[in-house]
């Protein structure tokens, strides 16, 4: 669980500067809807994503190749 929450902090961080520095380049108010609508997308896809990886890494049902390092 403590992986989870580091890693939710630091992509939190990323999409979030991605995500300002962005609405610079596209300065109307609908462009930073989209933004903000598609920075939390990608902040939750790769939440559930990293859970799920980190599931199967546990469980030994993927190759070792594909495994997260502990």
């Amino acid at each position: 669980m403590r992986k989870l929450a580091i890693f939710a902090v630091v992509s939190l961080g990323a999409v979030t500067i991605v995500a300002w520095i962005s609405m610079f380049a596209f300065p109307t108010p609908a462009d930073h809807h989209a933004i903000i609508v598609s920075a939390g997308i990608a902040y939750v896809v790769q939440l559930c994503t990293f859970s799920v990886a980190r599931y199967f890494a546990k469980t030994k049902k993927m190759p070792t190749s594909l495994q997260a390092a502990d």
